[in-house]
């Protein structure tokens, strides 16, 4: 499965193009999934082909008005700020899934984040991305 998360569409144009350029890399042999925060980005999300989008962060208002208008024509993914408390009523509105990550919250852990500053255009040739990794002499770095 692929999943195109905010900081992939910060090098996208937008969520349709993101989701056409994985489509193009692995076609129809896996599922891919959109991270959404709003109507809008799940609007084009299911008009873009996705195979499932994922709400995140989303009041239960929203969430039951996405889930009304989706209809069940993809699987919808409920994550961020899910508590046991919450699961229950998120559930009721008819979601497919709910991740939960206070589960693992315990367990110890780096917070880290790779952050994109803004939109890359075009792809990276491999050659920099070679002489990146071993350095200019040829060494690993």
């Amino acid at each position: 499965m692929v999943l195109i998360k905010d900081n992939h569409l910060m090098l996208a144009p937008g969520i349709a193009a993101a989701v056409a350029a994985a489509r193009r890399r692995v076609g129809r042999r896996l599922k891919i999934e959109v991270e959404t925060v709003n109507f809008a980005q799940v609007r084009e999300a299911l008009e873009s082909g996705a195979d499932m989008i994922m709400l995140d962060n989303m009041n239960l208002p929203a969430m039951q008005r996405i889930v009304e208008w989706v209809g069940g024509r993809v699987p919808l993914e409920v994550s961020g700020s899910v508590d046991m408390h919450k699961l229950k009523k998120i559930a009721a509105l008819g979601v497919d899934f709910v991740s939960i990550g206070r589960l693992t919250h315990s367990a110890p852990a780096v917070d880290l984040s790779l952050e994109f500053l803004g939109p890359l255009v075009g792809d990276i040739p491999r050659l920099l991305l070679k002489k990146a990794r071993t350095g200019a002499a040829g060494r690993r770095s």
